[in-house]
Parts: C-alpha cells; structure tokens; sequence
C-alpha cells in the first residue's frame, strides 16, 4: 500500500526497521504495482533500508526471498537469521508441531500457518524464551476470525471460511485443506472483487492456484465488476476453461445448497469480501 494518500512510495520505503521477518513475497496491490518487478523493487528497498546491527529473519524456503536477502545483506554489518518450517506430522485431521524435543496439537491446519510458527519461534529465541513455553503458546494459539473458519462440519462434509484472496494465500489454504481433508473431494468458491483479482494480467494467477480443487467456481458480483470497469469476458479467459462462473448471491447460495446435499465433500470459500453478504444460515447452517 501507499505510505499515505499524499505520500505514493510503498510504506516499506518509510519502515526502516531495525528488526524485520521476512515470510514471502509475491505479487499484489497491482494498484501501486502494475509488474511483478515493481513489486520486488519495493522489497529491495525494504532490506537496503535495515541500518547496520540490524536484523533480518527470513523464510529460507522461499527462493525469491533468500536470493533477496544474500543480495542485499551483508553478514557482519546486518545479522541475517534463516528459518525453515518446523517439523510436523497429522493425525487424522489433527495438525502436530514440533518444538524442540515437545510435540503439541495446533488449532489451524497447513505448511504456511507452520512456517509463520517457526518464525515467532526462532524470533522469540533470541530473547531466551524456551521450548516448553513457547510450545504452550503454540497449542493455545487460535487464527483470527475468516481464517480457517469451520462454517459446518461432520464426518463427509466441512465448510470452511477463508479471508484468503490473493493468488499465493489462495493456493496455502487450499493446499492445507487438500493435506487435512484428502478423501473429501474439494469444491473451492473463490470471490473476486479486489482492484488486482479482477485485473485479467493478474487473475491468470488463478488457473494453476484452483487447479488441485475438484470443482472450481467463480464469484464476481456483477454490480462490482460494472463499478470497477472489469472486462468480464477477458477475466473469464484468464481463468481458462473449467470454472464455473456466478454474478449472483441467490444463484451461488442455490448452487451451494446443492452441493451440499450430495456429500462427501469439502466447501472452500474464499474471500476478502463477502460473497454480498452470505452468512452460514443462508446454507442452512445455525
């Protein structure tokens, strides 16, 4: 985003921080980066601004980071912190970190939500905080509302609410649904409403994002998509063949309900808006 409505420059530009966690970097707000490269370009500036004796934590697991981070960086004048995801396993649906030599359940599911755990964790290590305390914090840690959101569930069928919208977090949340649930097959409804979602440069994104769902739909409320001066036609040939498209609240609640009636399945949705107002008794859910 802008630093301010009178300041265009990235709020990066302004940062300066001396601590920084670096998690993972891909492309968005086309808004104020109308390229990939423009987007980069903003992270650049970001690590050039961290001052001499500070700190960089940072996703070693993401290619594009790390080559970042060892451009910029310089070992002796920053200090420069890798991480990589802690070890895990599933039981059932049930999600298990490792902290040091404790194993603990974790209340949200996926390999991003791990990896950002490992961050805190290798944080929290430089100011002596220890395995069993921070292994307690972990278990009781719960995601904010819209992340993970279980609307309704039982033994074939979960709905689940995301406030996952862009093309990066899309793909972690379904990723993590398709490790959690691997017998339900998987319908993802993925709202675009955003200036970037319905921007047809940037949209293509999507196709190989809700490539590993069963069923793919499509919501873009058609009072938006006319405000914002959206191109339906090139948006639907960004998302390539093989999604099914709705405009309308009463037509997706129809289709959903339908849906639901023919279990085994799991119901993704995905949204930083809200679907024009849908809400759990909209699908017959208290």
């Amino acid at each position: 985003y802008p630093a301010s409505p009178f300041n265009p420059q990235p709020k990066a530009a302004v940062y300066r921080p001396h601590w920084l966690i670096l998690t993972g970097i891909a492309w968005d707000h086309v808004n104020v980066y109308p390229t990939p490269e423009r987007y980069l370009q903003a992270f650049e500036h970001l690590l050039q601004t961290i001052p001499k004796g500070g700190v960089c934590f940072y996703n070693a697991t993401d290619p594009t980071v790390k080559m970042l981070v060892e451009k910029h960086l310089r070992p002796g004048w920053q200090t420069i912190i890798p991480y990589q995801e802690l070890p895990t396993f599933k039981k059932g649906t049930q999600w298990f970190v490792k902290v040091g030599r404790r194993v603990v359940p974790v209340r949200f599911w996926g390999r991003h939500n791990v990896l950002n755990a490992a961050a805190v964790w290798r944080v929290l290590q430089e100011f002596f905080v220890e395995d069993k305390d921070f292994a307690e914090i972990l278990s009781s840690f719960e995601l904010p509302e819209q992340r993970q959101t279980v609307w309704y569930q039982n033994q074939d069928l979960i709905v689940v609410r995301d406030f996952a919208h862009a093309p990066s977090k899309a793909q972690a949340i379904i990723q993590a649904v398709r490790e959690t649930f691997p017998k339900l097959p998987l319908t993802v409804v993925l709202e675009l409403h955003t200036y970037s979602s319905l921007q047809p440069a940037y949209a293509v994104q999507y196709q190989k994002v809700l490539r590993p769902a069963k069923e793919r739909w499509v919501f873009v409320d058609e009072k938006v998509a006319w405000e914002k001066g959206t191109d339906l036609e090139a948006l639907r040939q960004a998302l390539g063949k093989g999604v099914r498209w709705f405009y309308h609240k009463d037509a997706l609640v129809q289709a959903l309900r339908d849906t639901l009636s023919h279990p085994p399945r799991a119901v993704l949705l995905l949204s930083s808006g809200t679907f024009s107002g849908l809400v759990p008794s909209d699908l017959g859910f208290s």
